[in-house]
């Protein structure tokens, strides 16, 4: 093998969410390429599947959740690396029930923690957790693809959308809590279950079910206000959509819809409106202020950056006057939060920023020989087939069951999808020409 070869490292980007990590992962994989690494992306269990061809390699998971920690701990044993990109952790409705979702012992295998910004950073050095683990401040990919040099990425489905539904009201929705997918109803895992613990998860969930109850109840009088405007319910990506269809029953002008990333669907609408949403932050990042239904007061669980960037609206009639107001645009406070919360260079992509702190003896090095290395059982891999079959189990649930959901979450693509994609890239930034996919598996691919 050439010395160049040898210096390639692997990092591996599982994707859970197709709609909401794809883009931004492509673009940092694309990154990692473009700085001679090997990069690979597509849907979690099937880059799980290929996991013991792929080690050694640095794999970017998306949160560090307990229910994470015997995996982190096999990765790490077979002499790979882990980093967590901790996607959750920019809205949190309370920072209590956030790091209740991880186990005092959830970092011991975690090397580096990358955070959206200082916020996030500051939690996590006072929760007692972090252990041994590095702690930076890098912003976020999808912060990225929201940079005006990227807009024009979307154009097509901006402009589809346009054609569909015209002028129109977004409401994107929070509450896969209460409103699961794969459960059909509760869903909140937390990393212990003590009295304290219980009594907590059990107030959380009844503020999110009557919040959930509000939203479906004012959808009729929505329509009718905003009328012939469309009404777009955009669910999360976890939740169910019987709820929302069966809210938007007899009202021709309500739509529920969850198609693609959501950036075009914001970029496109002339308001937004949510409650503890990703998404605002992401409107806000486009410099346009979203709508804040907050029907349900809770000093305790309504402290979100989300609600903060917003025009709040408490009762319903607030909120349909809102609507008839004109535009507004984050305010100077507005946007000095978010300047604190998340970390982003106006001259370079996040996704760069990312790379320089891994490639800071963060990426394990490629063997001398690294096809032994792959399948020598008795080396790295000293538990074999049985150690892949150990992380299919905790990975992969039933397969008819993980089917449905896999197909909810992350649909059926190919490298014809992911290289037109790619082409908009280098449209925008003048870049990774010449790159392309590879598939190395059903969802999974790597950047050549």
């Amino acid at each position: 093998m050439r010395a160049a070869e040898r210096k390639k490292k692997k990092i591996l980007l599982p994707i859970v969410v197709f709609a909401r990590e794809f883009d931004g992962k492509l673009l940092l994989a694309l990154l990692a390429r473009e700085h001679g690494h090997r990069a690979f992306l597509g849907l979690k269990s099937a880059l799980v599947g290929k996991m013991q061809q792929l080690s050694p390699m640095l794999y970017i998971a998306k949160s560090a959740y307990f229910d994470s920690m015997e995996f982190f701990a096999q990765l790490n044993h077979a002499g790979n690396k882990v980093a967590v990109l901790d996607e959750e952790s920019l809205v949190r409705q309370s920072d209590e029930i956030y790091l209740m979702k991880h186990h005092r012992d959830s970092l011991e295998n975690v090397e580096l923690l990358l955070h959206w910004g200082q916020s996030d950073q500051n939690l996590w050095r006072s929760s007692g957790l972090l252990q041994d683990t590095e702690t930076i401040p890098v912003g976020n990919p999808r912060v990225d693809m929201l940079r005006p040099r990227l807009r024009s990425y979307f154009d097509k489905e901006v402009s589809s959308i346009a054609g569909r539904f015209g002028d129109y009201v977004l409401m994107n929705t929070n509450f896969p809590v209460v409103n699961n997918y794969r459960t059909h109803g509760e869903n909140l895992s937390l990393a212990e279950s003590t009295e304290r613990v219980i009594s907590e998860k059990q107030k959380f969930l009844s503020y999110k079910r009557s919040l959930f109850d509000r939203f479906q109840e004012i959808v009729p009088a929505l329509a009718k206000e905003i009328f012939p405007r469309n009404l777009v319910i955009r669910p999360h990506p976890s939740e169910m959509h019987g709820p929302w269809l069966e809210a938007a029953k007899g009202q021709t002008n309500v739509h529920v819809v969850l198609e693609g990333s959501v950036v075009p669907w914001l970029i496109g609408a002339g308001v937004l409106i949510h409650n503890g949403c990703t998404s605002a932050i992401e409107y806000a990042l486009l410099d346009k202020m979203p709508l804040s239904y907050r029907s349900e007061k809770s000093e305790q669980y309504e402290d979100s950056l989300a609600n903060k960037l917003s025009l709040s609206c408490f009762t319903e009639s607030a909120l349909l006057r809102q609507l008839k107001s004109q535009q507004l645009s984050p305010s100077p406070d507005q946007r000095q939060l978010l300047k604190q919360h998340i970390e982003f260079e106006d001259g370079r992509l996040c996704g760069e920023v990312m790379l320089d702190f891994l490639e800071r003896g963060h990426l394990p090095e490629l063997p001398e020989n690294n096809r032994a290395s792959i399948f020598d059982v008795g080396g790295m891999w000293d538990t074999g087939s049985l150690y892949v079959d150990k992380l299919r189990r905790i990975l992969l649930p039933e397969k008819k069951r993980k089917r449905e959901y896999s197909r909810h979450k992350f649909p059926d693509i190919g490298t014809s999808y992911v290289d037109e994609r790619i082409r908009r890239f280098q449209n925008c930034l003048g870049r990774f020409h010449g790159l392309k996919s590879r598939q190395i598996a059903h969802k999974a691919f790597e950047i050549v």
